[in-house]
């Protein structure tokens, strides 16, 4: 019904039904999807629906991204709801269902709006676009070659948050913070000298079970010249 709810511009049934799915969210993941929000006027491409119910439940809880739209991949097998889409990004409608690959590079390459995609998307997805495609916090960006000003942007949003101190309590949260991992790896990369950074790295490594790996691939990243 949230597709409806959408396409009919019908605001306030989204916020019932906002208010209703909200309570099926734990704090550590709204607050998840709070730090996966971009800033500034824009379009965010989520996965499943349960993926876009969580940014909107933090737009509406936290008042974070009120300037960001957000579409559902899921829903684009709608027609009406694929229309509504393609209009509201700018790019000539076309078949999803079979050519999702096609339909996103439409969707990136030919839309004249800054567009992010959660780094909840498969990968597979961005196959037509994989060398521009870039992982810049918990969403990827096509074209923006200054990566490593993005995740700084990204690692100051939330450098401040103890890691440690989060409870995890279901696997979806595990999956969902298993996100942050890539990009603060990638930026460590960059700068092996940030302490806190490579604290909060091994912090969200040892909620997530991954503690093992990933001391393996920092030791790896120190080790080089």
């Amino acid at each position: 019904m949230l597709a409806y709810y959408i396409i009919t511009s019908n605001y306030a049934k989204q916020k019932e039904f906002l208010a209703k799915v909200q309570k099926f969210y734990t704090p550590a993941e709204i607050g998840y999807y709070t730090d996966a929000m971009p800033s500034g006027k824009s379009i965010l491409i989520t996965s499943g629906q349960e993926d876009m119910y969580g940014f909107l439940c933090a737009q509406a809880s936290q008042g974070t991204g009120t300037d960001v739209q957000i579409f559902n991949m899921d829903f684009m097998k709608n027609s009406d709801y694929r229309e509504y889409v393609s209009n509201n990004t700018g790019i000539n409608d076309q078949v999803f269902l079979g050519s999702e690959k096609e339909y996103l590079k439409s969707m990136l390459t030919n839309s004249p709006y800054k567009i992010y995609v959660s780094s909840t998307v498969p990968q597979d997805y961005f196959a037509l676009v994989a060398d521009k495609i870039y992982l810049t916090g918990l969403f990827y960006q096509y074209g923006n070659v200054d990566q490593l000003s993005a995740l700084n942007i990204f690692w100051s949003k939330i450098k401040t948050k103890d890691m440690s101190q989060i409870t995890l309590s279901k696997s979806a949260e595990n999956k969902l913070y298993g996100n942050y991992l890539p990009p603060l790896l990638t930026l460590f990369m960059f700068d092996k000298t940030d302490a806190v950074l490579k604290t909060t790295i091994k912090a969200i490594a040892a909620k997530v079970g991954k503690t093992e790996e990933v001391d393996e691939i920092i030791s790896t990243i120190e080790s080089e010249e």
